[in-house]
Order: structure tokens, then sequence, then C-alpha cells
């Protein structure tokens, strides 16, 4: 039975440089059977790892390879909207989206480094946070470093001796943040990606990619008269269901009242800057100025569901119809009050007439 030390001493004088033969296995493959060796001494090695065991001799042996492929799951667990199995999210630009990955350490394990990459749409915010069974681990070089090789936005590097100390199907956890930025696209979502290298070999072995997609929604507007003409000059606000009005600002976006609020106005063709970056929810349109000659159109409400990422949901589009004519005061405002008023007083006079009249002709009789 050999130890660690052993192994490790063993290997150290074999020279990898001129094997005596070399196996390709594939996942398919149970059993490999090797002939025609001479008699004598082998020191057996895996691309997975180090965990090789010998279990007869003379003149046959047999070998035993527990390494294991380590799992690895990668899920987003904090957004505006999750989807419940975590793959997918739906968020506003300037939020920050929580990502989740583990990976279980299994028999063999060697030269464990995890990595990670995310598409220019996603800011890492520098905090990835590893837990080994629930239980936060300080980075020294006892047990792991963090870096960004390549092209990866975050690499952990484990320290052999200590994944080594770990026992089997112990799970490492991985929490670490990343800001949505204005240059996320709507229906081409912003990536995040995780995969293990592991192995005999540094970076020889890989497992499977495991990939979570962060999306966000645009309202967009077009302005015309009721003959479909295009109409310049017309002003709109965004206001969401807790009555706070859209505002982009410094790259993201906020919800403010309506004096601070990103004011969007209709060009010569009708077309009103968009309203981007948005999560799920109901959104409301308000015309606050109509073209010169023209009334104010209605509200317009909008929602955005989550878990749908389809573009008739995450690029909504309306048209919003303005009438020739003069615009009457708003309900309640002093302008209908001064309505009542001289409405009101024309009454008055047109009954002190009528009685006035009244009056001559029974004089008159």
């Amino acid at each position: 039975a050999l130890t660690q030390s052993d192994i490790n001493n063993i290997k150290s004088y074999v020279s990898a440089d001129a094997p005596v033969i070399t196996v390709n296995t594939t996942n398919a493959d149970t059993e490999i059977v090797i002939t025609g060796l001479d008699y004598g001494y082998y020191f057996i090695t895996t691309t997975t790892g180090t965990l090789v065991t010998v279990d007869s001799t003379n003149p046959n042996a047999e070998v035993i390879d527990k390494n294991e492929v380590p799992p690895v799951d990668k899920k987003i667990t904090g957004a505006h909207y999750v989807d419940a199995d975590g793959q997918k999210a739906l968020a506003q630009i300037g939020e920050n989206v929580t990502f989740t990955a583990t990976i279980t350490k299994k028999a063999g394990a060697e030269n464990y480094e995890f990595h990670d990459k995310m598409t220019s749409g996603l800011v890492y915010n520098n905090d990835v946070v590893v837990t080994v069974n629930g239980a936060p681990v300080a980075q020294t070089a006892a047990t792991y470093t963090v870096g960004a090789d390549g092209d990866d936005t975050l690499t952990v590097r484990f320290n052999n001796t200590y994944i080594e100390g770990l026992a089997d199907d112990t799970v490492i956890t991985f929490t670490y943040t990343a800001k949505i930025t204005e240059s996320a696209v709507t229906l081409d979502p912003e990536k995040n990606t995780a995969y293990l290298t592991y192995g005999d070999v540094t970076g020889e072995n890989s497992t499977p990619v495991k990939e979570v997609e962060v999306y966000n929604a645009t309202i967009s507007v077009n302005k015309t008269d009721d003959s479909n003409k295009p109409l310049a000059g017309a002003d709109f606000v965004l206001k969401n269901s807790e009555n706070r009005y859209y505002k982009l600002d410094n790259g993201a976006v906020t919800w403010v009242d309506l004096a601070n609020a990103d004011v969007h106005t209709s060009a010569a063709d009708g077309t009103v800057p968009a309203f981007t970056g948005l999560a799920d929810g109901t959104y409301t349109l308000v015309e606050t100025k109509a073209p010169t000659g023209y009334n104010k159109a209605e509200d317009k409400n909008f929602t955005i569901a989550g878990g749908n990422y389809t573009a008739e949901n995450l690029e909504q589009t309306a048209t919003v119809v303005n009438n020739k004519g003069p615009e009457l005061p708003s309900t309640g405002g002093i302008g209908t009050t001064i309505f009542y008023i001289v409405g009101s007083v024309l009454l008055l006079a047109a009954a002190i007439v009528l009685i006035a009249r009244r009056r001559t002709a029974a004089d008159v009789a």
C-alpha cells in the first residue's frame, strides 16, 4: 500500500518523456487490456489524476483507476427575475447579478482549476467567496489562489495538498457577482460560463462547460397623427408600478420622481429614443407634452413578463397617435375650475335676464 508521498517520489523518478506505452480511452471504455509487456515494475498514471491501485501480480496485474470526473454546476442565484432552474434571468442595467457554481471533489483529484468567463456586458465585481461544505475558506497559498488566466474573467487554482486532504464528494462552492452594463443587448444575452480543468497535467482535462444567460428588455415608441404622419416634438416619460420614473444615469437604470426623470422626445421621423435596460414588470408610458396643435395621447401600459425571452416580450413597441384640436385642461386642474366658474356666471346672468324680462312684462300688463 503506497502512501501519497511514495507515489509522489516514484512519479518524480520516472521520466514522463519516455513512456513504455500510452493508451487513449473514451468514456465508453470500462476495461483496457495491455499485452506483450516484459516482466518488471511499472509506474502507471492517468491524465485524470493520481489515484491508481494494483490488485494482483505474477504474472498479470489488475489495475483499478479510481479517478472520477468532478461534476460542475452553475446557476444564477440573484437577479430581478431568475428562472426556477437558475439558467436564465431578466435584470435591468446597473443591477448586480449573483452567480453560484459548485464542484465536487472526487477520488484522485489533482490540479483542480475553476475557470469562469463573462461576456462584455457583465463586469465582475472581484468578490468571489469560496466555501467548503458551507464554511468559507480563506484564500492562502495553502488553499487556493485567485486570478484571471488567459481569457478567463476569474480563475481559482487549488493547492494539490489541500484538495487531496478533502474527503471524496466534498462540495466546493463559488459565489460571486457581476454588474450589467449599458453594452448589454436585449435579445443577445450576456453569458457567464464555467468549467473545471483537472488531472495529472495542468489543464489537460476539462469538464463540460456550464453556461447561464442574463437578458434585459426595451420599450420603443413611434409618434404619428391620425393620418399616420410622423410627429416631432412629443415628450414622453416611463413610469413603473411604484409610480417612479425612468432615468438612465452613469450606466444604471434608476427610478426617480417626475421632476428628475429622463424625457424622451420624438424626432422628425416620429421615432422616440428607446427606454432600454429594463427588467420584468409593469410600466406606463406617459406623454407629458404633445406637439403643437395636437391633444395629448392617453397613457399606454406595458407588461414585461419574467421567463419569456422572445422578441415580442423583450422588445416591445407602441405607436402613439395624437389627434388635432385644442387641448382642454386636465381634470381637476385650475383650467377646469375656470370653466366651472365661467359656466356658473353665464347661468346666473341668464337667470337675471329672464327674471328682468318677466318683471318688465308684468309692469307693462
